[in-house]
């Protein structure tokens, strides 16, 4: 297992202090389901309700977009690797 740090926007305020982002893992989704379980109410902001990335979040490893990548199976193998979370914007 490798540890992996979060990065999320500072609009994503929780009742939850969110601090000590960062867990132990071997692949994005074994990462995300521990986000999710310690902060649920965000789970909504970037996974839809049956634990897969949603089409308007982006999630990146490393600065790479994991659905270029092998999705929720993409292995984390570098120590310090970090994964964004970021909800897509929208505009026109």
């Amino acid at each position: 297992m490798t540890t992996v740090t979060f990065t999320v926007p500072p609009s994503w305020n929780t009742e939850t202090p969110m601090t000590e982002l960062s867990c132990e893992a071997t692949t994005v989704g074994e990462a995300l389901t521990w986000f999710c379980d310690r902060y649920p109410v965000l789970q909504k902001r970037f996974m839809t309700d049956d634990r897969r990335i949603a089409a308007w979040a982006l999630v990146c490893l490393n600065h790479i977009d994991v659905r270029t990548l092998h999705g929720l199976d993409t292995p984390i193998t570098h120590p310090g690797s970090e994964i964004q979370l970021l909800a897509a914007l929208m505009g026109g």
